[in-house]
């Protein structure tokens, strides 16, 4: 399985901070209708529990958006030409939170950390990698964000 920087780049990046941005937006909106009708807020109505609403909905998309940022910050500073390559036997997966759900070759791919002899790396992950299998892999050093990784042919 082999994932391109550049596909990384626009899932941890490029696609969170646009989720970031217009989660930001209606965090905005609402804080200013919210400032705008505070003297409405006394009749508490659906106009303004939908509002509350929709600010909580804004926030939780904002902390989606924020997970994969902590990755893909990195990303700015890494070309995929720094990859480093390795070898070593897969102990677990953890899931990540946030968006984790993606598309490789046509097939769902899930996020999830995955820990290779006691170093633990960021993947997106389809299912054709299992506990205990030893594995030929290219990453990230500052990310730790795997681009390929294959099972061990020897």
């Amino acid at each position: 399985m082999k994932f391109s920087y550049d596909e990384y780049f626009n899932m941890l990046f490029i696609g969170a901070i646009c989720i970031m941005l217009f989660a930001l937006v209606a965090i905005v909106i609402d804080i200013i209708i919210i400032i705008v009708k505070k003297s409405t807020f006394v009749k508490f109505d659906k106009k303004i529990a939908g509002y509350i609403t929709r600010f909580i909905l804004s926030l939780f998309l904002f902390s989606l958006g924020l997970a994969p940022f902590k990755h893909g910050i990195y990303l700015l500073n890494e070309k995929e030409t720094d990859k480093i390559s390795c070898s070593g036997e897969v102990h677990s997966f953890e899931k990540t939170y946030g968006l984790n759900k993606y598309t490789y070759n046509g097939e769902n791919s899930f996020a999830y950390y995955i820990s290779i002899d006691g170093e633990k790396y960021y993947i997106m992950h389809t299912g054709d990698i299992e506990v205990g299998d030893k594995v030929e892999f290219e990453y990230l050093p500052k990310s730790k964000i795997i681009l390929s990784i294959y099972q061990k042919t020897n």
